[in-house]
């Protein structure tokens, strides 16, 4: 058996925690939680958005945390502090 390999194409898109500000959604003193401060995270492309949250970032029982499955960037298939 051969390996398999399969190229992703990432892409840099808005965080759905800060919604691309760059400031953390609590406090807007600190740098964003999910991104560090850059506002954008990388998407495997093409994106789609998350479906547990709808891309809103937001966990559906817990408001106050980031998406459990997203992590909070908001996007399917997410690279959150890669760049």
């Amino acid at each position: 058996m051969s390996n398999v390999y399969i190229n992703i194409n990432y892409s840099p898109e808005t965080c759905g925690w800060c919604r691309g500000t760059g400031n953390d959604r609590s406090t807007h003193e600190r740098p964003c939680r999910i991104c560090e401060g850059l506002g954008s995270v990388l998407v495997a492309q093409p994106a789609n958005s998350c479906a547990w949250c709808n891309g809103n970032s937001v966990d559906r029982i817990d408001t106050d945390k980031p998406c459990r499955s997203c992590d909070g960037t908001g996007w399917a298939h997410s690279l959150a502090n890669e760049m």
